[in-house]
Parts: structure tokens; C-alpha cells; sequence
């Protein structure tokens, strides 16, 4: 849903994905959700919108089913309250799989 760098480095933070105790949920986030734990860091999100271009990452809450959800910017799910994550991020656009590439200039 965003891209985010796969290496520390300043101004940010790693983002981790948390799994409840019956591996059924999911929830992202810098630090632990009430019952789940650490499955896997997924990125190094930025801590301020420094770079043009960055998004704020949101992660909905659905209360009546207790399901977590990383949303699109803007996204809208039916049931779930949507918070920042107080991280930020480039948005993907659709559902595109395409990967970022460095290119460098050379003679």
C-alpha cells in the first residue's frame, strides 16, 4: 500500500507487523498491540512528511470484530475507524506491483 525504504537510516523508524495468538489478525505499527506479538519488521517508514510526495500510513480498527487493516490514503471501509500511524510513507497507486528502481548516470 505505500512504499517505504527496506534499511534504517535518519529520521526513521521501523514498522512492524504484530500477529494475535491464534494467527488470525494481523496489526502494523512501531510498538505492540495488546495481544500480539513481533512476526516481522515490514519497512522504515518516515518519522515527518520531509520528502514531497509522502503520505501519512493509516491502520483502521474494526471494533466489532477486532480486525486491523493498513488502508489506502483516503480509503473508506465500511465498519473501520481509521487512525495515523504517525508515520508517513509514498502512496502505491492501485493495487500495482511495480518496484521502485534506483538508476544512476554513468559514462
Amino acid at each position: 500500500m505505500y512504499y517505504v525504504p527496506d534499511q534504517p537510516g535518519t529520521n526513521r523508524v521501523s514498522l512492524n507487523r504484530y500477529v494475535n495468538a491464534g494467527l488470525t489478525d494481523h496489526a502494523d505499527g512501531m510498538s505492540p498491540v495488546a495481544n500480539y506479538t513481533l512476526e516481522e519488521v515490514l519497512g522504515y517508514p518516515w518519522t515527518q512528511a520531509s520528502l514531497p510526495g509522502l503520505t501519512s500510513l493509516s491502520e483502521g480498527f474494526d471494533s466489532s470484530t477486532g480486525d486491523y487493516a493498513l488502508m489506502f490514503p483516503s480509503e473508506n471501509l465500511p465498519g473501520y475507524s481509521a487512525s495515523s500511524l504517525g508515520v508517513y510513507g509514498y502512496p502505491r497507486f492501485g493495487n500495482s506491483s511495480e518496484v521502485l528502481l534506483s538508476l544512476s548516470a554513468a559514462e
